[in-house]
């Protein structure tokens, strides 16, 4: 790739000139922008006097004003962390493509959704001028929408779906480490689109209203109309995809448009750089409703700000952000389902829910404080299911399959290139370094091994280097350039070293989780060496939050290069800072404000900006949370049944106790904290608890605590149940016939399964939702073995069967069997006597040898584990 390595800009262009004058705009010889626009970017121009410089003198009238354009609208972290000549080459290409490729977009459309390099919080890189050379060929002479459906077999080639954690890989990288999660692979496919001239946007929902997780898609522009398809997972036809269902009960969907948009989308928000809009009702059923906020004393209350939350991963995550107007009114378009309303002014704040299937307005009154106690109970039902309408032949999926079958095998021989266990392992008894760790580090960091290989064999200090790694995540072996990596490796000297603080707070990059870049050097040139020159760099730092309205992880070096930044990038370099000049410092794990070590305590690193002096750490009392163990749901996870939030000023803040090694929440979420005191600052909790049914409904219950100092709190963790018995739903044919894997002729599921309970499911090779399934089941592995029911794993047909990869899922239960449909047989008896829709894969059922159903799931489900082991429960209980 251009200019850049695993997508990490490393060179910077020269110094820039930056020319803003209104004579630019008018007297370019193509009027790329309309009057009305052209006002818009010249008013912007004026006013962003903290631009840094670039020069227009050798651009043509185009690319000078899609320049404009962009640094009209850019962050400033944008504008902070990459250079000048990394946009204009975008544009360049970008221009290119549209006169190359002839696709008649308009304007508006181009200046939206084609120019801009930005689409979510990915790492910005050379990759779209890549993109177009190997793109053109295949999508020359073909319609728009074939374009659009060609372009993501492309992008299926290069990556398929993993899960990581929440930095966005740049597109260059997506193809380097070859998978991500959706939001990366949505993020890919638009640049990808994007890369031909084809306007593309990342459709996402912040969290699903029936199954705790997202998602994201893409959405591209066709000959007037956008159509929705699923990043790196194509489909024979648009408008198709595995979560058509779940979206038509999403509460709310968005997208961000870079600039002042005015499309017909309702406006969500307007911030300095993009405008959010609703999309909501291109999948779903809507309707508009309204919250009215008012005091105990029933006056209205003007200027609250109001959290529109869906309970999700055991928290009500606020998915939209409003302010009540004159009227004491907010509103919105949503789906048809229950949202969680959280008020709150000048410390005072209160909740409620809303239906908008039975109501159009929400009293929310304010009345409450940071020092009331109190419990309640709030169920939260979701949008129901609809029917979704598949156009799609079966002789267009099988061709469709085929080729997708095509795209594994290059990709897969991509990922063949990676090193090998047996050749890491040689390399690390080469180096006299411990094998599993080398093997760890390499295998990890998938295309970008050879830059960590590398890294450890011409370290001269192995062990500190080993030492560096460790404290980097699983994501920053994948794209970290080797310089970066070289940086932090010998100039990180400090006294600290050999102390427990030294690898965690001086050593490691790694502060949030933004992209590590290497900063040590450069900082130590600007003689950052005491507290006292910290503090004074900090200081000079102007505090403008709206300009990076996205907020994106401005780097370190970026920040005390512009000088202005937001709160949290400003924070970022003050510990960036500290940690140059070889003093520990993080941010403390409830209150996250940045601390440096000095003297045998830590303490908080001032901030004269954020008119915050510096300050004791807070006092302490302890934790002590119970849990009865006689309740159905055992073992309960951070995250998935319950999570805590600390309320101040009437805002709550959730605890995310993986940042932290300080507050132990225990390893994947599994909370190590019922039955043991846990240290926490003094304070106004909240504990919120969910349990979710197979329909989707949350019985969640929340409780209000303090935390005094010196003494404990003990907290009952209540997770409320749904106590019916099982119960018949439905029936099946435990008669229906497949044919087992390594057989020739058919069998009935009954002659596999024999008497008693069993699971089936439908499933395919290749798509998200039946991941997760299959990754439920890994997770109660034991509680599956020692249920001891067989669990009948059924595909499309033969063919699929072959290309599905047993070895991706290597700790399913031994109670598995997989097999094929014969014939549609199975999957016919399905869609008949359960009215199951097929067309939603995964199709999961709890059934016994007498062909009644007690449990069914289809399509995405991220609670199937829960689910699975609830109704486990409950059929041992009953016998």
């Amino acid at each position: 790739m251009k200019n850049i390595k695993n997508g990490v800009v490393m060179k910077k262009a020269n110094t820039l000139v930056f020319v803003f004058a209104a004579t630019i705009l008018m007297s370019c010889s193509n009027n790329l922008l309309d009057s009305n626009t052209k006002k818009d970017v010249e008013a912007r121009l004026s006013e962003r006097t903290w631009l840094p410089e670039y020069k227009t003198d050798e651009m043509t009238g185009e690319e000078k004003q899609a320049m404009d354009f962009l640094y009209a609208w850019l962050s400033v972290a944008d504008c902070a962390d990459f250079p000048s000549d990394l946009f204009y080459q975008n544009v360049k290409s970008s221009l290119q493509a549209r006169k190359e490729l002839k696709w008649n977009v308009p304007d508006d459309l181009f200046l939206h959704f084609v120019l801009p390099v930005r689409i979510n919080n990915e790492n910005l890189d050379y990759s779209r001028i890549d993109f177009y050379g190997e793109l053109k060929e295949r999508v020359k002479g073909l319609t728009m929408e074939q374009a659009i459906l060609e372009v993501n077999h492309w992008c299926h080639e290069k990556a398929v779906y993993t899960p990581d954690d929440s930095r966005t890989l740049s597109p260059s990288a997506m193809v380097s480490t070859a998978m991500g999660r959706c939001g990366e692979e949505s993020t890919f496919c638009v640049a990808a689109l994007r890369s031909v001239g084809i306007p593309a946007r990342q459709i996402y929902t912040p969290r699903w209203a029936h199954t705790d997780d997202n998602h994201a898609w893409v959405e591209a522009w066709a000959d007037g109309k956008w159509h929705f398809l699923g990043a790196c997972e194509p489909d024979a036809r648009l408008d198709h995809g595995w979560f058509s269902s779940p979206a038509k009960r999403g509460l709310i969907m968005f997208t961000k448009v870079f600039g002042k948009y005015y499309g017909d989308e309702e406006v969500i928000s307007r911030t300095d750089g993009y405008t959010e809009i609703n999309v909501t009702d291109n999948y779903a059923p809507v309707k508009k409703h309204f919250a009215k906020i008012i005091d105990r004393n029933g006056n209205i209350v003007v200027g609250a700000n109001v959290h529109y939350s869906i309970y999700n991963y055991g928290e009500f995550y606020p998915a939209v952000k409003k302010e009540s107007d004159e009227n004491g009114i907010t509103s919105m378009n949503s789906g048809l389902g229950d949202m969680y309303i959280w008020a709150y002014k000048d410390g005072v704040y209160g909740f409620s829910k809303i239906d908008p299937r039975a109501t159009d307005t929400a009293i929310v009154v304010i009345d409450k404080t940071d020092n009331d106690i109190y419990s309640y109970d709030i169920d939260l039902v979701p949008p129901v299911e609809l029917p979704v309408t598949n156009s799609i032949t079966r002789e267009e999926s099988i061709a469709n399959g085929k080729r997708m079958a095509k795209e594994d095998s290059i990709r897969n021989a991509y990922v063949n290139t990676f090193i090998k266990e047996d050749e890491a392992k040689e390399f690390a008894r080469n180096e006299s370094l411990d094998e599993n760790k080398v093997w760890y580090f390499l295998k990890n960091s998938r295309g970008n091994w050879k830059t960590i290989k590398e890294f450890i064999s011409t370290a001269q200090k192995k062990e500190k280097a080993i030492m560096l790694l460790e404290n980097i995540s699983i994501k920053d072996l994948k794209d970290t350039p080797i310089e970066v990596l070289n940086d932090h490796l010998t100039n990180s000297n400090s006294s600290f070293e050999g102390s427990e603080l030294y690898a965690k707070y001086v050593l490691s990059p790694r502060i949030d989780d933004e992209l590590i870049t290497g900063y040590k050097g450069k900082f130590q040139k600007i003689h950052c060496g005491s507290i006292e020159k910290i503090i004074e760099i900090i200081g000079s730092i102007q505090l403008r939050p709206e300009l990076n309205p996205a907020k994106l992880k401005m780097m370190p070096e970026g920040v005390v290069k512009i000088r202005i930044a937001d709160k949290k990038a400003i924070e970022r370099a003050a510990i960036a800072l500290m940690r140059s000049a070889g003093i520990p410092s993080r941010r403390e794990p409830i209150s996250e404000k940045p601390q440096y070590y000095e003297g045998n305590d830590w303490k908080y690193i001032p901030f004269p900006q954020l008119n915050e002096v510096e300050e004791k750490v807070e006092g302490t009392g302890n934790l002590l949370i119970s849990f009865d163990g006689s309740e159905k749901t055992k073992d309960p996870h951070y995250y998935t049944h319950f999570t805590i939030s600390k309320i101040t000023n009437g805002i709550p803040r959730l605890i995310e106790p993986e940042s932290s090694s300080d507050i132990d929440m225990g390893d994947d979420g599994n909370v190590q904290i019922i039955g043991n005191e846990i240290s926490m600052p003094i304070g106004t909790y909240e504990l919120v608890t969910g349990t979710r049914m197979a329909d989707g409904t949350v019985l969640s219950h929340c409780q209000l605590f303090t935390i005094k100092e010196g003494e404990t709190t003990p907290v009952k963790l209540l997770l409320r149940q749904n106590n019916q018995q099982v119960q018949v739903i439905g029936n099946i044919d435990a008669e229906s016939l497949y044919i087992p894997e390594g057989e020739s002729k058919p069998t009935s599921i009954l002659s596999t399964t024999g008497r008693g309970y069993f699971i089936l499911a439908l499933i395919d090779s290749k798509k998200e939702p039946t991941t997760h399934m299959l990754r439920a089941f890994e997770a109660i592995k034991d509680d599956l073995n020692k249920w001891d029911r067989k669990i009948v794993l059924i595909l499309q047909d033969e063919e699929s069967l072959k290309e599905y990869k047993k070895e991706e899922f290597p700790n399913l239960p031994g109670t598995v069997c997989y097999g094929y449909d014969d014939n549609g047989k199975t999957t016919a008896m399905l869609k008949t006597m359960l009215k199951a829709d097929i067309t939603r894969l995964p199709v999961l059922i709890v059934a016994d040898s007498f062909g009644r159903v007690v449990y069914t799931s289809t399509g995405y489900n991220t609670s199937t584990s829960e689910q699975i082991s609830r109704i486990i429960s409950q059929l041992n209980s009953s016998k």
